[in-house]
């Protein structure tokens, strides 16, 4: 029997590329194109759906390479192509439907909105203050950026995801803290966020 492999969403590996593309140009994306085996250059510069999934290692890896293409450090290369991917995702829909533009809304699905990207990892709302603007959450997943989503998105792409997603939906002063990993040793991650 096989195990399963890990997938994520293809509009993630999407709308990566097409902001690696317009921010650092062909020339970077196609050396990190060179970089991958010939089976995963054939995936990275295929067009794909949307809607198709791909092992989420591939993502990682073009996240890594991109971090030492580019010489950025602390995995952070991710921040501002979450905030482009979540603007991608999101804008059209509150623009359509006015009100769901509410950062408890938004909050309260988060844990649907991480299965709609991985299809790996468990989030749970451990807190749900609405009344003092105050969510917390874990998520249970494995540290092998070979298989799970990597560090860069335990990190940084969860925490730009909450915040712009947030700030989208009309809140302020976001104060969103990772403040346990499971990439340092914790057995889950802990994502706080508080907002006005």
């Amino acid at each position: 029997m096989s195990e399963k492999i890990p997938k994520a969403s293809g509009s993630i590996f999407i709308y990566s590329r097409e902001y690696i593309i317009e921010t650092y140009g062909q020339d970077v994306w196609q050396q990190i194109s060179d970089k991958l085996t010939e089976e995963e250059s054939k995936f990275a510069n295929s067009v794909c759906s949307p809607n198709e999934w791909y092992p989420v290692y591939l993502l990682n890896k073009v996240l890594n390479i991109l971090e030492n293409l580019q010489s950025i450090e602390d995995k952070k290369s991710i921040i501002p192509i979450v905030e482009y991917i979540t603007e991608k995702d999101l804008l059209p829909v509150f623009n359509l439907l006015l009100n769901l533009k509410n950062p408890v809304f938004v909050l309260q699905n988060v844990p649907s909105i991480w299965n709609r990207y991985f299809d790996t990892g468990k989030v749970n709302i451990e807190l749900s203050d609405s009344e003092n603007n105050h969510f917390q959450y874990s998520l249970t997943e494995g540290t092998d950026e070979n298989v799970y989503s990597g560090e860069a998105i335990c990190r940084h792409g969860t925490v730009t995801w909450i915040k712009t997603a947030l700030e989208i939906a009309g809140a302020l002063n976001i104060e969103v803290i990772h403040s346990k990993c499971r990439y340092t040793g914790d057995p889950v991650c802990i994502t706080d966020v508080k907002w006005e």
